[in-house]
């Protein structure tokens, strides 16, 4: 995800490393995403995206384009 992530970093002149802005967490016994408001059964698909204070700045229920990964990160930073 980073890598393609990365060719909208240099394509809008965002001279970082886009690694820096990707985490993922394995969430095995559900405890993280039960915090998130997801049952750890469900099959829901969800993205989220955290300002460095923990903060949620965006959620999606779908794959968000790359352009709007793009402005949360921003509004993230």
């Amino acid at each position: 995800e980073a890598k393609e992530i990365q060719k909208t970093y240099a394509e809008r002149h965002i001279n970082r490393n886009a690694r820096d802005d990707v985490f993922v967490v394995a969430d095995f016994d559900g405890k993280a995403v039960s915090q998130l408001g997801i049952s750890p059964i469900s099959s829901e698909f969800a993205v989220f995206i955290f300002d460095g204070k923990g903060r949620l700045v965006r959620r999606w229920t779908d794959v968000p384009t790359s352009e709007m990964l793009v402005q949360a990160l921003k509004e993230a930073r």
